[in-house]
């Protein structure tokens, strides 16, 4: 083998092949100049991708267009693939449409996945790139690329001697947030749209003073933000809503989403995992408002008292986005929460993160007969029933445990029947579940309130 040390010398490999063993001679040196100017020359080829990118904007180079460049989350990017399609397709000629190689030497096919969207399922691409021209003939280039799963690298190019970039992409945000799938759309923290049974208020007893705070602070409020923002008032509202697990408050939210025309985004601690998401979903919601964000069991959410579990992580950015810098405008903020005395005082004791508070306490005697009325219409046998004992034998109970008393005696009647479909309840029955659900309670050593009040409860 020759002297490795001198620039000029030869190294020997010796290669063993079935008919025998080859000694070939090489230059380290020669071989890495070689390589250098394959890669050089590699480095000088202009892919496919951008020959015809040069030759449909009819520019010099790559260097001369004019481009911008998104990142869509994966979360997101459903819908906003979703909207650019409509939005290229109401405005715009799509005269070609490829999918490029990895290296973008050659031609692959345009990749596409099926999203459930609110009117239904719908397959669109999440690899392609669209040659498109508007009615005046000014052309741009859009590229949509996955990177990391599904999240999305979106690229506009165009020449900027015709155009610029932003006359695509502010109409296309305009689209988004005005007409785009997630307008008037009710979702959660992670974009996925919600299924819902829709409700009515008939489903739920409110006392009059709580469903005409309900009206003017959310409802009323959010169909008329116009007449607020012209005489200079605030656009955003919070409404803090508490009480015990059982009487209603998550209830009243689903009607409100039901009843209600706007943007609705549903949070819960499970849909929210890192920093900044709900930073985002704020400026989400302000794009698409009007907006409601219903904050469910806020407690778990980090916004609890400092004074005695110390600084949470999202605390600060709940304060930040309920009465920060940036003002909420048209967003208006519903959270619930069986523990108020837990929230931290920064949250609850300040106008314009909860300007409005409604208690959902437990029923009183009163409200207990109603809706044990209510359950029991078409399905009680002639015997009469005593509501009132019924009533005091439920004392410090939720609407909640109402309807399972009716529920197990309906049940137990049924087995009892051999399912016959006439079958009534009994008092004798509802006596019986009620005996049932107050001796499990108590294995669980659950403390009853000794003063129920009046409050809403759902039926």
């Amino acid at each position: 083998m020759g002297d490795i040390c001198s620039p000029t010398a030869k190294e020997i490999i010796t290669i063993t092949t079935p008919i025998g063993e080859c000694n070939i001679p090489f230059n380290r040196l020669q071989i890495k100049g070689f390589i250098k100017e394959v890669m050089k020359d590699a480095d000088e080829i202009t892919s496919l991708f951008e020959s015809e990118v040069i030759e449909f904007l009819d520019i010099e180079s790559m260097a001369d267009i004019d481009g911008q460049y998104e990142w869509w989350e994966e979360n997101e990017s459903p819908a906003k693939i979703h909207d650019l399609m409509e939005y290229i397709d109401s405005n715009y000629e799509i005269i070609h449409s490829r999918a490029y190689g990895r290296r973008q030497l050659r031609y692959s096919a345009i990749s596409y996945k099926q999203f459930d969207f609110p009117n239904g399922s719908k397959t669109i691409p999440i690899k392609a790139t669209f040659f498109i021209k508007n009615k005046n003939g000014v052309k741009f280039v859009v590229d949509i690329n996955p990177v990391d799963g599904l999240s999305i690298e979106f690229q506009v190019m165009c020449d900027p001697t015709l155009s610029t970039e932003t006359d695509f992409t502010d109409g296309f945000e305009e689209y988004f947030n005005t007409r785009g799938v997630l307008k008037n759309a009710k979702f959660d923290a992670k974009l996925s749209f919600l299924k819902y049974d829709k409700t009515g208020w008939d489903e739920i007893v409110l006392t009059e003073t709580q469903r005409k705070l309900l009206d003017s602070n959310i409802i009323k409020y959010a169909t008329n933000l116009e007449l607020y923002e012209k005489r200079g008032l605030p656009t955003s509202r919070g409404c803090l809503i508490t009480g015990p697990p059982g009487t209603g408050k998550t209830l009243c939210c689903n009607i409100l989403m039901s009843q209600m025309d706007c943007t609705f985004i549903y949070v819960t601690s499970d849909t929210i995992q890192d920093r900044g998401q709900i930073g985002k979903l704020y400026d989400l919601a302000r794009s698409l408002s009007p907006t409601v964000i219903v904050i469910e069991d806020i407690d778990t959410l980090g916004a609890i008292d400092r004074t005695k579990s110390g600084d949470h992580p999202l605390l600060g950015e709940f304060l930040n986005c309920l009465a920060g810098v940036e003002k909420n405008n048209g967003v208006i903020t519903i959270a619930t929460t069986n523990f108020p005395k837990h929230l931290d005082r920064a949250l609850v004791d300040r106008p314009g993160r909860f300007d409005l508070r409604l208690d959902f306490g437990l029923p009183d005697k009163q409200l207990r007969e109603t809706i044990f009325k209510k359950y029991l219409d078409g399905i009680k046998d002639r015997s009469k029933i005593n509501y009132d004992k019924l009533s005091n034998l439920t004392e410090g109970m939720t609407g909640a445990h109402l309807k399972e008393i009716v529920m197990l005696s309906y049940t137990q009647a049924l087995e009892d029947a051999n399912y016959d479909k006439n079958t009534k309840v009994s008092y004798i029955g509802l006596l019986a579940a009620t005996e049932s659900l107050i001796s499990n309670r108590e294995k669980y050593q659950y403390q009853q309130p000794k003063e129920p009040t009046i409050s809403a409860m759902h039926l």
